[in-house]
């Protein structure tokens, strides 16, 4: 639940610019990147580009016009001039793409995902926050509060704007009409309507324990509340499950084609390693985000052996070949992120597979929301990713 999805941009060669990234680093053609605070899924580092293309305005040419409209009609011109270019914007905003967003079949098809992996990014792991956090502090989340809890924490509030940022990226991509792609069209509006849903409750409960009221009624509008809102959090994961998977299954294969293109057109080079380490390691922290309990630990260590030789060969290569490597500004930097996720897988590892548990300062951390803190704990692990991804996404290529 911690990881979001990974989301794709057109190649260098496309005349869209980054939005809202200016300047945004250039990876490989038709490679892919997370475009949130959190990490999942298909792991190869890219930007995401807009449906629409801008025009750039010269800095000369925008302190021309500005001392124009200053001489020539005063704040009510710049007033309108501002109103006309928020009509433009509106305008290119409301139209909708003809056909898809690239000749390329996988780089259109990516494209078109960045919508609702988005809007994944921007809700789910505000959801999931909010419930993780209010099932901390009794025992059993069918029962709910019984009245004689210690410790009261309530529930964190879904922040409005990540709401508002998943429905504007569902609205985009629902103008892109090719590929098609009806079951996700589905599953998309499934999800929106779950967020729908569980976001209101979570407000009502949240305002209810921030005040604690629970106080004055002994907490039987907590009780009252909490069917309701269990039942929406679990549909709204049960929809976030399926647009996961939708999106996983109309990616599978991605990858692999990315990197066998960039073999054939460059071999084994500093850029197919590159690439190979974040395959290997999306694989790693898909599998060690579980539950310590339910971890395959003799599959995890497996990989994550597979996933220190490779890290091992990438060093190798960049040492051997550093002239290569330094025209790539940062990349140690990467590197450096690359091997901080072994050791955080490592932690994991050695948590599940030797049942070592946390301690009461760990769990005090995990139970205030911060779990990522706690080395050997999975969100430690997936913020490890993130930073990973984060790190490949600043390279420039």
């Amino acid at each position: 639940r911690g990881r979001p999805l990974s989301g794709s941009r057109k190649s260098p060669r496309a005349s869209a610019e980054p939005e809202p990234w200016i300047g945004c680093p250039m990876p490989p053609p038709t490679a892919v990147c997370p475009t949130a605070l959190l990490a999942r899924e298909i792991a190869v580092a890219s930007c995401r580009l807009p449906l629409m293309k801008r025009r750039r305005i010269g800095v000369g040419a925008i302190v021309v016009l500005l001392a124009s409209l200053l001489t020539t009609g005063g704040c009510d011109v710049i007033e309108k001039f501002k109103q006309k270019a928020k009509d433009k914007s509106a305008e290119a905003a409301s139209a909708e793409p003809s056909g898809p967003l690239s000749a390329d079949p996988d780089e259109a098809l990516g494209l078109k995902l960045n919508g609702p992996i988005e809007c994944i990014n921007s809700a789910s792991g505000q959801v999931f926050r909010s419930r993780d956090r209010y099932v901390s502090w009794f025992p059993d989340a069918k029962v709910g509060p019984t009245g004689k809890e210690k410790i009261v924490y309530g529930l964190y509030k879904v922040t409005p704007t990540f709401v508002e940022r998943c429905k504007k990226e569902l609205a985009g991509y629902r103008k892109v009409k090719e590929p098609p792609t009806a079951d996700l069209d589905k599953l998309a509006d499934a999800f929106e309507a779950k967020l729908d849903a569980v976001v209101p409750l979570i407000e009502t409960a949240a305002k209810y324990y921030e005040a604690k009221d629970y106080e004055d009624d002994k907490l039987a509008k907590a009780k009252t509340m909490h069917p309701g809102l269990m039942k929406a959090f679990d549909e709204f994961g049960e929809a976030d499950k399926g647009l996961r998977a939708e999106i996983k299954k109309l990616k599978g294969g991605m990858a692999d084609r990315e990197l066998a293109k960039v073999e054939k057109g460059e071999g084994k080079k500093l850029r197919w390693n590159h690439l190979k380490t974040n395959m290997v390691a999306e694989k790693v922290v898909q599998m060690g985000d579980e539950d310590l309990t339910k971890l395959d630990t003799t599959a995890f260590e497996t990989l994550l052996k597979e996933y220190e030789a490779q890290v091992d060969a990438l060093d190798a290569y960049v040492k051997a070949n550093s002239a290569e490597a330094g025209k790539v500004m940062m990349y140690s930097t990467y590197q450096g992120n690359a091997r901080k996720l072994l050791n955080s897988a490592k932690a994991v590892l050695r948590r599940a597979r030797d049942k070592k548990p946390f301690s009461d300062g760990d769990i005090m951390m995990i139970n205030a929301g911060n779990p990522q803190m706690i080395e050997g704990h999975p969100a430690h692990l997936v913020n490890a990713y993130n930073d990973m991804i984060k790190g490949s996404n600043n390279l420039h290529w």
